[in-house]
Protein backbone atom coordinates (compact mmCIF):
# COMPACT_ATOMS: atom_id res chain seq x y z
CA UNK A 1 0.00 0.00 0.00
CA UNK A 2 1.13 3.54 -0.65
CA UNK A 3 0.04 4.74 2.79
CA UNK A 4 -0.86 3.41 6.19
CA UNK A 5 -4.54 2.91 6.95
CA UNK A 6 -5.35 3.16 10.61
CA UNK A 7 -1.70 2.54 11.41
CA UNK A 8 -1.53 -0.60 9.27
CA UNK A 9 0.73 -0.98 6.24
CA UNK A 10 -0.07 -4.59 5.27
CA UNK A 11 -3.43 -4.87 3.47
CA UNK A 12 -4.10 -8.20 5.19
CA UNK A 13 -4.04 -6.43 8.56
CA UNK A 14 -6.48 -3.64 7.67
CA UNK A 15 -9.89 -4.10 9.25
CA UNK A 16 -12.99 -1.97 8.96
CA UNK A 17 -12.13 -0.20 12.22
CA UNK A 18 -8.85 0.93 10.66
CA UNK A 19 -10.73 2.51 7.76
CA UNK A 20 -13.11 4.14 10.25
CA UNK A 21 -10.15 5.84 11.90
CA UNK A 22 -9.70 7.92 8.74
CA UNK A 23 -13.04 9.72 9.13
CA UNK A 24 -14.83 11.49 11.99
CA UNK A 25 -16.19 9.12 14.62
CA UNK A 26 -19.86 9.45 13.67
CA UNK A 27 -22.33 6.94 12.29
CA UNK A 28 -22.94 9.11 9.24
CA UNK A 29 -19.23 9.38 8.42
CA UNK A 30 -18.76 5.63 8.91
CA UNK A 31 -21.77 4.79 6.71
CA UNK A 32 -20.58 7.15 3.96
CA UNK A 33 -17.10 5.65 4.10
CA UNK A 34 -18.51 2.13 3.92
CA UNK A 35 -20.67 3.02 0.91
CA UNK A 36 -17.65 4.48 -0.88
CA UNK A 37 -15.50 1.48 -0.01
CA UNK A 38 -18.17 -0.88 -1.30
CA UNK A 39 -18.44 1.04 -4.56
CA UNK A 40 -14.65 1.04 -4.84
CA UNK A 41 -14.42 -2.72 -4.25
CA UNK A 42 -17.04 -3.41 -6.90
CA UNK A 43 -15.67 -1.06 -9.57
CA UNK A 44 -11.92 -1.53 -9.24
CA UNK A 45 -11.67 -5.15 -10.49
CA UNK A 46 -13.85 -4.28 -13.49
CA UNK A 47 -11.75 -1.21 -14.27
CA UNK A 48 -8.57 -3.28 -14.02
CA UNK A 49 -9.95 -5.70 -16.62
CA UNK A 50 -10.92 -2.81 -18.89
CA UNK A 51 -7.42 -1.34 -18.54
CA UNK A 52 -5.84 -4.69 -19.36
CA UNK A 53 -7.94 -4.98 -22.53
CA UNK A 54 -7.14 -1.40 -23.50
CA UNK A 55 -3.42 -2.07 -23.08
CA UNK A 56 -3.76 -5.26 -25.09
CA UNK A 57 -5.28 -3.30 -27.98
CA UNK A 58 -2.28 -0.96 -27.78
CA UNK A 59 0.02 -3.98 -28.11
CA UNK A 60 1.00 -4.05 -24.44
CA UNK A 61 0.62 -7.47 -22.86
CA UNK A 62 2.16 -9.22 -19.91
CA UNK A 63 1.35 -12.34 -17.91
CA UNK A 64 1.78 -10.25 -14.75
CA UNK A 65 -1.43 -8.36 -15.56
CA UNK A 66 -3.53 -11.41 -14.69
CA UNK A 67 -1.76 -11.75 -11.34
CA UNK A 68 -2.29 -8.06 -10.57
CA UNK A 69 -5.98 -8.38 -11.39
CA UNK A 70 -6.22 -11.48 -9.20
CA UNK A 71 -4.68 -9.54 -6.30
CA UNK A 72 -7.10 -6.66 -6.86
CA UNK A 73 -10.00 -9.12 -6.81
CA UNK A 74 -8.71 -10.80 -3.63
CA UNK A 75 -8.32 -7.48 -1.83
CA UNK A 76 -11.73 -6.31 -3.02
CA UNK A 77 -13.41 -9.50 -1.85
CA UNK A 78 -11.64 -9.31 1.52
CA UNK A 79 -12.82 -5.74 2.04
CA UNK A 80 -16.38 -6.61 0.94
CA UNK A 81 -16.36 -9.47 3.46
CA UNK A 82 -15.10 -7.05 6.12
CA UNK A 83 -17.97 -4.73 5.20
CA UNK A 84 -20.35 -7.70 5.56
CA UNK A 85 -21.60 -7.48 1.96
Amino acid sequence: MAMHIGGRKNPDDVLLRHWHSLVPNTKLAHRNLEKRLLKFTKETPQRAEILKESLKQEGIQSPIFDRIIALIQECSQRLQKNLNY
